[in-house]
Order: C-alpha cells, then sequence, then structure tokens
C-alpha cells in the first residue's frame, strides 16, 4: 500500500497540482504584480514636475482637499 500512495502522490498531486499551481502562481499572480509595478514606473516617468522634494507638498495639499471635501466628520 506504501508504495500505491507514493505513485499516487508523485503522479498526480506533485505531478500535475502542484505543476498547475505553480503556473498560476508564476503567470497570475507574478504577472499581475510585475503589471502594476511597471505602470507605477511608467506613469512616474511621464511625470516630470513630480520630484520627491515636493512630496510633503503634495501629500500636504491631497490630505488638505480630503479635510475641505468633508470626508472626515
Amino acid at each position: 500500500m506504501d508504495h500505491f500512495w507514493r505513485w499516487f502522490l508523485n503522479r498526480f498531486i506533485y505531478g500535475i497540482f502542484s505543476k498547475w499551481f505553480t503556473y498560476n502562481d508564476r503567470r497570475v499572480v507574478d504577472g499581475g504584480v510585475d503589471t502594476v509595478a511597471f505602470s507605477t514606473v511608467a506613469a512616474a516617468g511621464s511625470c516630470p514636475s513630480f520630484k520627491p522634494a515636493f512630496l510633503q507638498y503634495n501629500l500636504l495639499f491631497m490630505v488638505l482637499v480630503w479635510l475641505a471635501s468633508g470626508s472626515i466628520s
């Protein structure tokens, strides 16, 4: 019976299911993360006026707009 379970695990569980899950992880999950990362880099490259030195002013402006819009009660 041990030989049967070892064969079953090797053939079906490790052979079919783990290959499919690995494919799904590499193509779907990692592909989605890569797409978001590349989009972020492309968006940052298309905004040359955005400089890290002005980050605090941009964040301050967003918070002030958020407060002025009445989102915080």
